[in-house]
Formats: structure tokens, sequence, C-alpha cells
């Protein structure tokens, strides 16, 4: 196998390199669910969803590009 052929450093170098990137990822996703924790449990306090006008449908807010498809 190729991996056996490498010399001794290179294999340690290359197996810390992949531990760490492995360990970044399980960083990088945790971080991604606490911050959607915290955004939905925000929503939820606030009583709708951000970037949502007041009296307006997902569908609406999904769709409006422009203020005046905003209802005031």
């Amino acid at each position: 196998m190729l991996w056996q052929r490498l010399p001794a450093a290179w294999r340690t170098e290359n197996a810390l390199i992949m531990a760490a990137l492995a360990l970044s990822m399980v960083f990088l996703l945790a971080f991604c669910g606490v911050v959607s924790g915290v955004v939905r449990s925000a929503e939820e306090r606030h009583g709708q969803p951000f970037g949502q006008a007041s009296g307006q449908t997902p569908e609406q807010a999904a769709r409006a590009t422009d203020p005046a498809d905003s209802p005031s």
C-alpha cells in the first residue's frame, strides 16, 4: 500500500494533518449547530422569523426583494 511506502515522518505528519482536519470539521459542525439553536431560540422569543415583516407570510417574505412588496 502507498501509505506504507511513505517515510515514517511523513506518515506521522499526514496522520496529524488528517486528525486536525477531522477535528476542525467536528468543531465547525458543532459551531453551526449552536448558532442554529441560538437563532431558532431568538426567533421563538421574537414571535416570527427574522427577515419577515409583521403581517407578512413566509411565502411573501421569501419573494420580497423590493421594499414595496412588504406591508408596512
